[in-house]
C-alpha cells in the first residue's frame, strides 16, 4: 500500500502514514482516528503534559520522557532511536501498544525488545536480569510479545536495571502485518528518590 504522511495536532507531534489513495479530508479523518485509539498517544501527551497519568513515576528531581519510537503505524520492523541516560538515576522503558489492524497469532506477532550500550554502536539485547518486566520470547530483553487481540491495546512498562550508558527500544513484527500496528515507546529519565 503506497501512503501519505498526515500530521495531527495533539498535545505531542504525531504524523501517521495512511493509504495514498484517499483524499486530503479522508486521509485527515483516518488519522485522527488512528491517533484516539492509541494508548501511545495518551500516555505520552500525558507524560510531556506533566500530568502523570498513565502510571508515570515521579521524582524529586523531575523526570523527562524522551521518545525512541515515535507513534506510529508500523508494518515492519523498527529500532527506535538512541536515548543517552547520563546523569539519570532511573530509567523506565514504555511501550505504547494500541490495536492491530491484522489478525494475530503465533505466526504474526509483535516482540518488544530492549537494547542497550555503551558506546552507541554495539547494541546487545539487554539480559533478562537487567529488566524489572520481561516475558519469553524470541530474545531476551523482551518486555512484551503480543500475538492475540486480547493482549494488545495496552502500555508495557519495565526500569532498566543495568549501567549501560544507552538505550533504546526495538519492535519486532514477525509475520506479515498488512494494515500495520499502531506503536510507540519511550524512555523515562529520572534524576533523585521517588516521591511516594
Amino acid at each position: 500500500m503506497a501512503t501519505q504522511r498526515v500530521y495531527v495536532n495533539t498535545q505531542i507531534p504525531v504524523e501517521i502514514d495512511v493509504d495514498s489513495g484517499l483524499s486530503t479530508a479522508q486521509a485527515q479523518a483516518e488519522a485522527v482516528r488512528l491517533v484516539q485509539t492509541m494508548p501511545a498517544i495518551k500516555y505520552a501527551a500525558a507524560v510531556a503534559a506533566g500530568s502523570g497519568e498513565g502510571g508515570a513515576q515521579t521524582y524529586a528531581g523531575g523526570a523527562v520522557p524522551v521518545m525512541s519510537i515515535t507513534p506510529e503505524v508500523l508494518n515492519t520492523d523498527e529500532t527506535g532511536a538512541t536515548v543517552d541516560t547520563l546523569g539519570y538515576d532511573a530509567k523506565q522503558i514504555v511501550a505504547l501498544i494500541g490495536v492491530s489492524g491484522d489478525t494475530l497469532s503465533g505466526s504474526v506477532l509483535l516482540e518488544v525488545e530492549i537494547q542497550h550500550s555503551d558506546d552507541d554502536s554495539v547494541w546487545p539485547a539487554v539480559p533478562d536480569a537487567q529488566l524489572s518486566n520481561t516475558v519469553t520470547a524470541t530474545t531476551v530483553g523482551t518486555i512484551a510479545e503480543i500475538d492475540a487481540a486480547a493482549e494488545d491495546d495496552v502500555i508495557v512498562k519495565s526500569d532498566y536495571l543495568g549501567t549501560k550508558r544507552y538505550l533504546r527500544v526495538h519492535m519486532s513484527l514477525t509475520g506479515t502485518h498488512t494494515n500495520g500496528f499502531p506503536l510507540a515507546a519511550c524512555i523515562t529519565l529520572a534524576k533523585g528518590p521517588k516521591v511516594l
